[in-house]
């Protein structure tokens, strides 16, 4: 239920401005991102894969609420339709990445070239989770509820960085200030690509503890290869630019210090 909680925190102010709310600077909607604080005009490759984002996230949120409440008939009425949304989700992703790569770019955005093949792959590992969940529980005679769940929950992790990369970035902007997160703005995507995919390799791994004898599945192995070629690409960054959470840590202790 916390990784639940996380998404609303982390979406709920943006979904509310969405649906509510046209900025000024804005033609037709905007998108507000919780971690800068500003929106996104009228870019609908972004408003596509925003909105199945949240349906997905809803989706998830209702089943399992549904299920703890012991309606497994509406589970699984209301899951033939979550897994359209769900798919549709992993597909807006896709179609963002390809536009953000080589057709229309936002104009607004902190996210770096080198952020593109991690859409790819998270928007990749989805559509396989997906796959996985639904083949478990095809079979009408031989359903594998337990696999289901499973494969279910890791499409869902797998979509939790995205909430991580919003909701991390947000807090450190309360907390420290939004003076200091100007100054490293340019940093946040990269540092909060790399804070979710340890968040998510921690959750893979006590799922994996819990409900599988093997731990070092195929599974596993991919997402460690994951998590270190996401490592690898933020020493490079960091290298070259430095980290979003030290510079936030620095600026926080000079305004603290000069005080």
């Amino acid at each position: 239920m916390i990784p639940i909680l996380i998404c609303i925190l982390a979406f709920a102010r943006s979904a509310y401005y969405r649906i509510m709310y046209k900025p000024p600077e804005c033609q037709k909607f905007g998108w507000f991102s919780s971690s800068s604080g500003e929106f996104q005009c009228d870019h609908k490759p972004l408003d596509l894969h925003a909105s199945l984002a949240l349906l997905w996230l809803a989706i998830f949120a209702i089943q399992v609420f549904l299920m703890y409440a012991g309606l497994n008939k509406a589970h699984r009425m209301f899951g033939k339709l979550g897994f359209v949304g769900a798919f549709a989700n992993a597909l807006g992703m896709f179609y963002l990445a390809i536009q953000e790569a080589f057709y229309n770019p936002m104009t607004r955005t902190d996210r770096p070239p080198d952020f593109t093949p991690f859409m790819f792959l998270v928007a990749l590992k989805l559509t396989i989770c997906l796959v996985f969940a639904a083949t478990a529980v095809m079979d009408s005679t031989n359903r594998n509820i337990e696999e289901h769940m499973l494969w279910i929950y890791r499409g869902f992790i797998t979509s939790f960085t995205t909430p991580v990369i919003r909701f991390y970035p947000a807090a450190l902007r309360h907390l420290i200030g939004d003076d200091c997160f100007q100054e490293n703005r340019d940093k946040f995507v990269m540092g909060a690509m790399f804070v979710s995919e340890l968040v998510c390799m921690t959750i893979y791994s006590l799922v994996q503890l819990r409900t599988r004898k093997v731990f070092w599945d195929t599974f596993m192995k991919v997402q460690v290869l994951t998590f270190m070629a996401a490592s690898i690409q933020e020493i490079q960054f960091a290298v070259r630019h430095g980290t979003f959470v030290g510079g936030m840590v620095m600026c926080g202790a000079n305004k603290l210090f000069q005080a």
